[in-house]
């Protein structure tokens, strides 16, 4: 009985820590910007020129990277919200910053972050 209680212990105890890996680890790039439908055409453009190299790429141990405007900064991530997976990042240089999931799914992540709402795309390496 004892084996048995332990076994299953040690099967719950993988299934814990499967559970508790973000979903967001990888990589990710831009693909659209979210709602945009609700913008005039100038406006679309103007923001998807502003974020077309818009990258990041979060990986296990909390550290990540994040591309933009054609410059790639180191950073460090924490999960401020499980439920919601909303993320704080924390650049080594420069202010904190939240991206708020709006829906994530095994390829597609379309997020909140800074003054927009982004489809990003999963690069698959």
């Amino acid at each position: 009985m004892k084996n048995v209680v332990l076994t299953l212990l040690l099967i719950a105890g993988s299934y814990y820590s499967q559970a508790q890996t973000p979903s967001f680890i990888g990589h990710w790039k831009f693909s659209a910007v979210y709602e945009a439908e609700e913008m005039d055409s100038t406006s679309k453009e103007m923001v998807a020129l502003f974020f077309k190299d818009l990258a990041f790429v979060f990986n296990e141990d909390k550290t990540c990277s994040l591309q933009m405007m054609g410059k790639l900064e180191a950073a460090k991530w924490k999960l401020k919200d499980a439920k919601t997976n909303s993320i704080e990042v924390q650049p080594e240089k420069g202010k904190a910053a939240i991206i708020k999931t709006i829906s994530l799914k095994e390829d597609e992540w379309i997020i909140g972050f800074a003054t927009g709402n982004f489809v990003l795309v999963r690069v698959k390496e």
